[in-house]
């Protein structure tokens, strides 16, 4: 929602991450591969800096993508649906910036943990769908607003931006797979245009 300091932007990715690890928010699990990449760039180090501060670090240095399932809920496509007020979203702190879901830049979504104040309230996220027939990638940018027990919940709109397999999909079978990370706001999230208006 503001431009992010590297040490605030680190913090949220560290958060983020051990969010996810130790709430388990969605069944699935964590990419081995890049996580056991972080860990062995960790070792040698491990003894001198905090294991925080280490975590941290490499999440701010490479990207780590989960995969996780997403769900279609129409109130994320209610551009008149405030953040104050009955039915408001848990990240209701973001009020003061935002009085509507159609005041954001680019899409909302519910994620999986989140609370009222959390560090991951106006996070951005990006979401990647993978076709199962033509391998093709489509990716979409999220801002963080609301609760959810699992992964993440998005608009049709947002789910149509993923394909209409993606969609299909989530129509059908209640949700999509797709991989997530957590990205910059300012790079990603904040240069769109609102998409509950599109």
């Amino acid at each position: 929602m503001h431009p992010l300091s590297v040490r605030e932007y680190v913090y949220k990715r560290l958060e983020n991450l051990t969010l996810i690890v130790s709430q388990r928010y969605t069944s699935e699990f964590l990419d081995t591969h890049s996580f056991r990449t972080i860990i062995m760039k960790l070792i040698p180090v491990i003894t001198i800096i905090p294991l925080t501060t280490l975590f941290a670090t490499a999440a701010y240095a490479q990207e780590v993508f989960f995969t996780t399932t997403a769900k279609m809920d129409l109130i994320y496509d209610d551009c008149t649906q405030t953040l104050d007020g009955p039915g408001a979203p848990a990240c209701s702190n973001l009020a003061g910036k935002y009085k509507t879901i159609g005041d954001f830049p680019g899409y909302v979504c519910g994620f999986g943990g989140i609370e009222y104040g959390a560090p991951q309230c106006g996070a951005c996220f990006q979401l990647t769908y993978t076709n199962p027939t033509t391998k093709v990638n489509s990716t979409i940018y999220v801002t963080a607003i609301d609760h959810v027990d699992r992964g993440f919940n998005i608009g049709s709109k947002a789910m149509k931006a993923l394909g209409h397999d993606a969609y299909e999909q989530a129509y059908q079978s209640g949700g999509t797979n797709l991989t997530s990370t957590i990205v910059n706001y300012d790079k990603y999230c904040g240069k769109l245009p609102p998409g509950c208006r599109v």
